[in-house]
């Protein structure tokens, strides 16, 4: 038999009251065979003791089998546990009382009843248990030295007294020894309970995807699974090091960059002295705030755009025809200057529709590093570019599923972008990788300008928001709402004075 099997083998009995049950049994069994045995092998004379002897062992093992035959039914019940502990009292004086003196060996019974008491009731049931074997022996006992019960009494007394009080008090000790067994065990039981309650607290608490600390003398001692993950090791850390707030409740911003979080942090009292921390990341929380925000400034941008586009063309087309009619009559350099501010305009407005109408795109399996050396062959030829170090690396060359001209408008705003940001001799590198954890595809356009400070960085794809004097601050709102189309991402890494990087992730398939 291998160990499965072993392990599944069902137990013989299923409470510790079945396997008493059985043994008390045998035990009865055994005393009705002796009780035949003697009365067989005994003179006619001498029967009417074992006949008594007999019957009362009959009586007993019946007893017991009806027993045997409820325990599974009512095992468990209060009532039927004592009445087993009652009838094995009833047994044990009733042979007592046949036997010829005080000094019987049935008296081994009690003790019998009171450590079964003590694994099948509690403390104070083995206190009554072990009380009323006492005054059931004391009771037989008396009425035997009496001369009530038929006893062969030794002439010296005193010994009789002796033997009876010996048991008397052997019956109080092992009350009381059973009396600590079962506390032990009880206490047992509970040490029990306590490590079962403990784990399952502690498996809960790693369980959990919020950070939990816990501090004492304004020093972390402790801390869950999660707070690895979202923390680092903060066990011996001072308080002050990793949260700057007093309030119980407050929202911090751990890091810069890319990989900035915001957590919502949380303090309260400790029992005994210092304090729990409860700290749960909300950056996911935040960034769908902003995108619904930043939709909810979109579509008044559309609303506002419908309205007026219409309204604001129109005198741009005559303006633009009547200046260029201008021109050729006389020519006037002023004129150059008005059809140039025409345009400017006339591109303002259009950047108002592009944000204002819903994104149809009409995508294909392309090459990404194609669309961006042909933004890259019409940016170098445009003024902005001059003076720029403009490099390109790929790292890799994937085919995604684009709409090909509104990743041109993508790529391109991101070069403006950047060419605003730098010098004369400023530096701006694309480069596309593959993401080894995800397989998404990353263009990174990066530069060497003067950076955004920290506090501009959640704003910088809200419609109308800018860094820049004269800019619309629609570019990188577009930028952003085509890569989400696209079921992409964009995100920015800058410092002050250092430069800035965009992070465009495309995934490899399509996102439905």
């Amino acid at each position: 038999m291998n160990g499965a099997e072993t392990a599944h083998r069902p137990a013989l009995f299923e409470s510790p009251i079945e396997g008493y049950i059985f043994l008390r049994l045998l035990l009865g069994l055994a005393l009705l065979a002796l009780a035949t045995v003697f009365v067989l092998r005994s003179p006619p004379q001498m029967w009417a003791g074992w006949i008594l002897a007999f019957r009362l062992s009959a009586l007993t093992c019946l007893a017991m089998g009806v027993s045997a035959a409820f325990v599974r039914r009512y095992g468990r019940t209060t009532w039927f546990l004592w009445s087993q502990m009652a009838l094995d009292t009833v047994f044990a004086t009733a042979l007592i009382s046949l036997a010829s003196n005080p000094d019987s060996t049935y008296f081994v019974i009690y003790f019998m009843s009171i450590v079964a008491a003590a694994r099948l009731l509690p403390s104070l049931g083995v206190v009554v248990v072990a009380a009323v074997d006492v005054v059931a022996y004391g009771g037989i006992a008396m009425a035997g030295l009496m001369g009530v019960l038929n006893w062969d009494l030794s002439p010296d007394s005193l010994l009789l007294y002796s033997q009876v009080l010996v048991r008397i008090f052997g019956l109080i000790l092992v009350g009381f020894l059973s009396v600590g067994l079962v506390s032990r065990k009880d206490l047992t039981a509970a040490l029990d309970r306590v490590r079962l309650l403990e784990k399952e607290h502690s498996e809960l608490l790693e369980q959990l995807p919020v950070a939990v600390l816990s501090s004492r003398d304004g020093i972390f001692d402790s801390q869950n699974a999660a707070t690895q993950a979202l923390l680092g090791a903060m066990i011996r850390q001072p308080i002050e090091a990793v949260f700057s707030h007093e309030e119980e409740r407050w929202e911090q911003r751990l890091g810069d960059g890319e990989g900035a979080r915001w957590m919502s942090c949380q303090r309260a009292p400790r029992e005994g002295g210092g304090e729990i921390f409860i700290v749960e990341d909300i950056t996911r929380l935040r960034e769908m705030e902003s995108v619904l925000e930043r939709d909810e400034r979109l579509a008044a941008v559309g609303r506002l755009a419908a309205s007026l586009a219409h309204e604001i063309r129109n005198p741009l087309a005559s303006l633009s025809g009547s200046v260029q009619l201008l021109q050729e009559h006389n020519a006037n350099p002023l004129h150059r200057i008005i059809l140039r501010e025409v345009h400017r305009l006339d591109q303002l407005v259009e950047d108002f529709l592009t944000s204002a109408r819903p994104l149809q795109l009409s995508q294909m399996m392309c090459k990404p590093t194609l669309i961006i050396e042909e933004v890259l062959a019409t940016f170098a030829n445009d003024p902005r570019c001059h003076g720029k170090n403009l490099t390109h690396h790929f790292d890799a060359t994937p085919t995604l599923f684009l709409d090909f001209g509104r990743f041109q408008q993508v790529i391109w705003n991101l070069l403006i972008n950047a060419a605003h940001a730098t010098g004369d001799d400023g530096k701006i590198e694309i480069r596309v990788s593959i993401l080894e954890e995800s397989g998404d595809t990353q263009i990174a356009v990066s530069d060497n300008g003067v950076g955004i400070a920290a506090e501009k960085l959640l704003r910088i794809f809200d419609p109308f928001y800018t860094t820049r004097t004269g800019g619309t601050g629609l570019g990188l709102a577009n930028v952003d709402r085509i890569v989400r189309a696209h079921g992409g991402t964009v995100s920015v890494e800058s410092r002050e004075e250092e430069g800035t990087t965009f992070f465009v992730r495309m995934p490899l398939h399509p996102k439905n």
